[in-house]
């Protein structure tokens, strides 16, 4: 299966994995989360969760190495790109739509073994890899990718973005403090408080967490009554790897308490806390119907739109934005002002400005339920057509994705202004203009012309080049060049662009036929821009220096499991002393005295159940009871383990 090349924007973004990290703690505590989530999930998630552990390269055992399932996904036409922590939103979801999956290469603590918020090897590699065995959920992820790359963000949700990671990454550090999580707490709570409408990439977002993180899919011939954890587990899988590399929230999620739904459209309305347990989860009963509902999705997003529900988003968002024109010509950059065409009596050239914004959003209230193609017709006809489009710098030209010659955002640094729609007496497009029309309309022998819209819009100077593509003018080039509308009795005269700022170029076009998030050529907008620059940090650690004489003992118990050899006086040697370590040292400890159950368990089975294996067992029952009734999380956790062990 041909694959195409990791972009060279997006390997900025990746990282290398240092299996050397991990210590004996950290695979076992894999281990207990495999083994628990196996045991689980066997029932109670996807039916292709287990084979997908298998033909994705995961195992039980230690963790997994990316090397290793990058060969196995690319079987299914997907690569791993390996990062650390949280990658910004735009990257994340432009490596979906590539059949990318970023797996972060951190592990989580054990203090969080049940849960953290913190992208992790767990949730990736042992959430999403699985289920992307399946085809028909490989496809959504991808199509999802593909869309939602090309919502177009609000400030704020970059703002929030950073809160999130900032109090995740805190949360997950061996040197947090409960000050320190306590103020990043607050700083989400105001970056959540400013947010002040809910953008397109939220839309997407909330579409995504409650699908491809926390969703359920119905169990063909279900039960349709019953509200108990019993009744729901028969009636309901798993399949969102938030719940499947959460060991704690997959068993909650099927109680009484957690409602659930439908998945629609209608989900983009319900918001979620990344921190908390969710209180209600969706579903759907085939793979297929979350396409179903994407597709659905992408009709009302500006990329679909274009027009002036495009350009209003992309310029309440504040951000680098592409608005596409009928000809293929991309602008971006930050849309910072649209200028539209009056109609009736008044007339004349006008900013549109937050009244127009809120007449916009009334207008497409109004005319809700009218098809995508009609919309922006019946908003023009109420508030006039776009004719001027200007972009605050740094702004890129392109076409089909591909930066135009010439046409970078170093060249466009300081900004960009485009007037747009048809050429007033000739009917047409700036790109239909022939040579007979350009001598027509003064451009000859190096002479001054004037091209003027039907809008008024008049642009005066030289034409120096015209840059042309599959027989059409894209770019239109002046020197000399003087852009403006001419004052009238209705409004005084309007400047858009002067002699003095150097040549202006001219995008050719009449509509917008499409507006996005992101440059159209990223990588080199990003390559030309200090935008978005990425700081990857090395993958973390989660040694401790109080662990130095802990992580033998883990490793220790390993080996004598791994050894399998007849049960000798080394052995029970072994066995005593780290059990002696744990009860002298490391008191709270419990996931090595499971480990060391289940050891005395297997070789108890093995016909060694003699007076120092049983002493052994009831120490390490009697300490475990003690350390889980301190902590309800971990007494659940301690209680799963030990009926792994007796299984």
């Amino acid at each position: 299966m041909k694959q195409r090349a990791i972009p060279s924007h997006l390997k900025h973004y990746m990282a290398r994995q240092d299996y050397e990290k991990y210590t004996a703690i950290d695979h076992a505590s894999w281990r207990f989360i495999m083994r628990v989530s196996r045991a689980f999930f066997k029932d109670h998630a996807h039916a292709k969760y287990l084979t997908g552990l298998k033909e994705t390269g995961i195992t039980v055992e230690r963790i997994p190495r990316m090397i290793e399932m990058d060969r196995k996904l690319r079987k299914f036409g997907w690569k791993v790109a390996t990062v650390t922590g949280f990658i910004p939103p735009s990257i994340f979801l432009e490596f979906l739509s590539l059949s990318i999956l970023p797996i972060a290469c951190d592990m989580r603590r054990l203090e969080h073994l049940d849960y953290t918020p913190a992208p992790d090897i767990v949730h990736e590699a042992a959430g999403h890899a699985p289920i992307i065995s399946d085809r028909k959920f490989a496809s959504y992820l991808n199509r999802f990718g593909e869309i939602a790359r090309k919502a177009i963000f609000a400030k704020e949700d970059l703002d929030v973005y950073e809160a999130i990671k900032e109090l995740s990454e805190i949360k997950e550090s061996a040197k947090a403090t409960p000050e320190s999580i306590g103020e990043a707490e607050k700083n989400l709570q105001r970056a959540l408080g400013s947010v002040s409408y809910t953008s397109e990439a939220t839309k997407l977002a909330r579409l995504g967490w409650w699908s491809t993180e926390y969703g359920l899919i119905q169990r063909r011939n279900a039960p349709k009554n019953g509200y108990s954890w019993a009744a729901q587990s028969k009636k309901f899988k798993i399949y969102g790897a938030g719940l499947l590399s959460s060991v704690g929230e997959s068993y909650n999620c099927f109680s009484a308490e957690v409602i659930k739904r439908p998945l629609t459209i209608e989900c983009v309305n319900v918001n979620y806390d990344i921190t908390k347990p969710q209180p209600q989860l969706f579903y759907v009963n085939d793979f297929k119907e979350l396409e179903n509902v994407i597709d659905e999705l992408s009709l009302q997003l500006a990329f679909r739109l274009g027009g002036i529900e495009g350009l209003a988003r992309a310029k309440r968002s504040g951000l680098v934005n592409t608005v596409e024109l009928d000809t293929g010509v991309q602008i971006s950059g930050r849309l910072t002002a649209v200028y539209g065409q009056r109609r009736g009596e008044r007339g004349g050239v006008y900013e549109i400005g937050e009244p127009w914004q809120k007449g916009i959003d009334t207008a497409f209230a109004e005319f809700n339920g009218v098809r995508a193609e009609r919309l922006n017709q019946k908003v023009e006809h109420k508030f006039g057509p776009p004719v001027y489009l200007q972009f605050s710098g740094p702004v890129q030209l392109s076409h089909g994705d591909r930066q135009l010659r010439g046409q970078s955002a170093r060249y466009h640094a300081a900004g960009y202004g485009t007037p747009i729609g048809k050429i007033k007496r000739l009917n047409k497009c700036a790109s239909e203009l022939t040579r007979q029309d350009f001598l027509r309309l003064g451009f000859k022998n190096g002479g001054r012309g004037v091209i003027e819209f039907e809008s008024g819009v008049r642009v005066e100077g030289i034409l120096k080049n015209k840059y042309r593509m599959n027989g059409r003018n894209l770019v239109l080039t002046f020197a000399e060049c003087r852009v403006y509308r001419p004052a009238d009795t209705q409004q005084d005269e309007l400047v858009f662009f002067r002699p003095e700022w150097g040549v202006f170029d001219l995008a050719c076009g009449e509509k917008v036929t499409s507006v996005f998030s992101g440059a159209a050529d990223r990588g080199r907008y990003l390559r030309d821009t200090s935008e978005n620059r990425p700081q990857i940090r090395a993958q973390n650690s989660t040694w401790k220096s109080e662990d130095r004489n802990l992580i033998p003992l883990y490793a220790r118990v390993r080996a004598i499991r791994e050894r399998g050899a007849p049960i000798s006086k080394r052995t029970e040697a072994e066995i005593q002393m780290v059990t002696k370590k744990l009860s002298e040292s490391y008191k709270d400890d419990w996931l090595l005295r499971l480990e060391l159950l289940e050891l005395v368990e297997m070789m108890g089975r093995e016909g060694a159940a003699d007076q120092f294996f049983r002493g052994v067992r009831a120490r390490l029952e009697v300490e475990l009871a003690a350390i889980g009734s301190k902590n309800k999380t971990v007494r659940i956790l301690i209680r799963r383990g030990q009926e792994l062990i007796s299984s």
